[in-house]
């Protein structure tokens, strides 16, 4: 076995950029590991970073360390004492970190904060968002504005489903008066 093969024999790729060296255009293998490296775009099956920059990844499974990733797409990505802008995967986690935005089938919050999710279900514990949509959301969730089909657990929220739908037959019913005043104060002259 070489020195860059894992034991199952896979070529694996490490990228340690901690002598100072600048952006790298792309980073492209099965197995890629970066550590302080800060790199423009990853392509690979696995890609795990410590202490990273990256700008675009682009794998099945991705772990996420100390680093900031701008675009994930992923099967499975999981993200610890991180950022990314934009997280798009089957199975998300994200630990003590934050997200721009998060779209998952399911999605693990744990003392993390997002500016929107967007999942089939959501599992938080001190999770903190502006918007959260989800079929399921359970655990404690502080939300600005909360669009689910099934609770379970603490939420707080300035805007929950039932006051989104309120507020909007509120605005619709506004709108609608407010064209109707017009109409009959401004309305067309017939000739």
């Amino acid at each position: 076995m070489n020195e860059n093969e894992t034991q199952e024999g896979l070529p694996q790729e490490d990228v340690d950029a901690s002598d100072g060296g600048g952006l790298e255009d792309e980073v492209v293998g099965e197995i890629i590991n970066l550590s302080q490296a800060s790199v423009k775009s990853v392509h690979a099956d696995t890609a795990n970073t410590t202490g990273s920059f990256i700008l675009q990844v682009t794998a099945d499974d991705v772990t996420i360390s100390e680093s900031f990733a701008g675009k994930v797409e992923a099967q499975q990505v999981s993200l610890s004492d991180s950022a990314g802008g934009f997280i798009q995967a089957e199975i998300a986690t994200v630990q003590d970190g934050g997200v721009g935005i998060l779209q998952a089938g399911q999605a693990a919050l744990n003392n993390s904060a997002a500016a929107i999710v967007y999942a089939g279900s959501v599992e938080a514990n001190e999770m903190q968002s502006l918007v959260t949509v989800a079929k399921q959301v359970s655990g404690p969730v502080k939300t600005g504005l909360l669009l689910a089909g099934n609770v379970e657990g603490p939420v707080e929220t300035a805007i929950d489903t039932q006051r989104a739908l309120l507020v909007g037959i509120a605005a619709g019913i506004a709108m609608g008066l407010v064209l109707i005043l017009t109409r009959l104060l401004f309305g067309r002259k017939q000739r």
